[in-house]
């Protein structure tokens, strides 16, 4: 498949030139040295964007102007094969949105709901329009799979989801919850990461790539609609994660989901493993991929933005953003983040803030009033600064009546 790697002998020589050091021009770059050493090593693909500030940065500074310009040729190696156009990165013109509320919303402390708060939660959720809603881990307890079962049962419009481990009884047990449904799917998932594959599953990456395999090759036998993600994808060798990729999809997974599990990466360096992935999996194309970002460091929604520009068509999320540790991407902000940018959801953004509201109530987890787009409209659409206000709308990302 076509791909854009970074000469490294090429970069290493411009910064020389410039006596500028690798840290540094990272820096300059807003990323880190690590993904700057990992493009070194052509671990992934930069994206056109950022190869474009890359040229910027080398040849913008007027300190370098007695400097031959570097072109792009000096920093970057087309791989496609002769005759081959370029791949880039292709956007999707409409984003699904893969809600987690009811799944990975409940690993908030305290945040447990009963089978008719769920219910509940879930159809308001397919009234504000998200295309899957992940409605619980069914394998994990009774209750859980009686959620599964009751919303695949009666929620009518989008796809229904169970959670599962790569093993026989669990992706049994998701099958059987998400069975009554007019479309269901079956989400199973393994690490791919070292530190998983050697600390939590105890297993080689042989060992893995194979239960992955076996894991989709069961789950398609039982349901048309199979996703696989590849947990704690960001911290996973890239060679290995492409490898898993490309297998599962032959073994029948229709979607891809790439987790950033402990919300470690950024913004560039999560478009950048997109675009890569895409680019080196042969079969890429007989996939959908989607993200599955947590805000550790609270850039989930901007990494899964960055991820669409990548090629990303489904985006997971929940309702405030709650979720393991930090949380999950808020739907509610990527939603808005999406519409500003020109992206297409299915999101009737005008009913964010009444089920926002539901959620809070159901999971007992307040929402911060600083909240962005749902929380108290007292304050974040307030305008203190007699400049604000003649005319708010200056000083406004949205209008608040969306």
């Amino acid at each position: 498949m076509p791909m854009v790697i970074v000469r490294r002998e090429g970069l290493l020589q411009a910064l020389a030139r410039r006596n500028l050091s690798q840290a540094k021009f990272a820096r300059q770059l807003a990323c880190s040295a690590g993904y700057l050493s990992d493009l070194l090593q052509g671990r992934y693909q930069p994206s056109a964007e950022f190869r474009a500030r890359m040229l910027a940065t080398l040849n913008a500074d007027p300190q370098f102007a007695a400097l031959p310009a570097v072109g792009w040729d000096d920093l970057f190696q087309n791989t496609t094969e002769p005759g081959e156009p370029e791949k880039e990165p292709g956007m999707a013109t409409q984003i699904r949105i893969f809600d987690t509320t009811l799944r990975d919303g409940e690993q908030s402390p305290g945040a447990s709901m009963n089978i008719e708060e769920k219910m509940e939660v879930a159809r308001q959720l397919a009234r504000l329009g998200v295309d899957i809603i992940e409605a619980g881990f069914p394998i994990s307890s009774q209750r859980d799979f009686e959620a599964v079962y009751a919303i695949a049962s009666e929620v009518e419009g989008p796809t229904i989801a169970g959670l599962c481990r790569a093993g026989e009884a669990d992706i049994r047990r998701a099958a059987e919850a998400v069975a009554p449904a007019k479309s269901g799917r079956i989400h199973t998932f393994i690490a791919t990461s070292d530190i998983h594959m050697e600390y939590k599953l105890r297993k080689t990456r042989d060992e893995v790539l194979k239960m992955a395999v076996n894991a989709v090759t069961l789950a398609k036998s039982l349901c048309p609609d199979v996703e696989f993600s590849a947990e704690d994808a960001t911290r996973s060798d890239v060679n290995f994660l492409c490898e898993i990729v490309e297998a599962v999809i032959a073994a029948g997974a229709g979607t891809i989901n790439i987790p950033d599990t402990v919300g470690y990466t950024t913004p560039d360096e999560f478009g950048a493993l997109i675009a890569t992935i895409r680019s080196r999996v042969p079969n890429s194309d007989k996939a959908i991929f989607s993200v599955h970002c947590h805000n550790d460091l609270g850039l989930a929604a901007a990494n899964s933005l960055c991820a669409v520009y990548a090629g990303a068509r489904i985006v997971d999320a929940t309702i405030n953003g709650v979720g393991d540790r930090a949380g999950n991407t808020p739907l509610e902000q990527i939603a808005m983040l999406l519409h500003l940018k020109g992206i297409k959801t299915g999101i009737r953004l005008d009913k964010l803030k009444a089920v926002s509201d539901l959620v809070e109530r159901a999971t007992g987890v307040k929402r911060a009033a600083l909240h962005p787009v749902t929380g108290d409209p007292r304050i974040i659409f307030a305008h203190v600064s007699p400049k604000h206000r003649p005319c708010p709308q200056a000083f406004a990302a949205f209008d608040p009546a969306l």
